[in-house]
């Protein structure tokens, strides 16, 4: 099914704030993708946050960790406080 244009802008000005990891490790602009948060069954278009490639899926990222627990372990934040940070800076 395809995403509506609603839907679409929305992902695309989340990707467009950077990667909220780098930004807040102090690392500066990196250029994202979006990240779905959650159970990824059920994942929702509204419930993303902006990761650049290497802090989604790179092996120091979401993905390339294993998941929240390790991602967690490792940047002392998880997808709850990601969300926090986009919406923050969505406003």
């Amino acid at each position: 099914m395809a995403k509506s244009a609603k839907v679409e802008a929305f992902l695309d000005r989340v990707a467009s704030l950077g990667c909220i990891l780098c930004a807040h490790l102090g690392r500066g602009y990196s250029p994202a993708e979006v990240h779905h948060l959650f159970d990824a069954h059920q994942r929702s278009d509204w419930l993303v946050a902006p990761l650049c490639r290497s802090c989604h899926q790179g092996p120091n990222g979401f993905h390339g960790l294993g998941g929240e627990r390790p991602f967690r372990a490792r940047y002392k934040l998880g997808e709850v406080e990601l969300l926090a940070m986009t919406l923050e800076k969505l406003a």
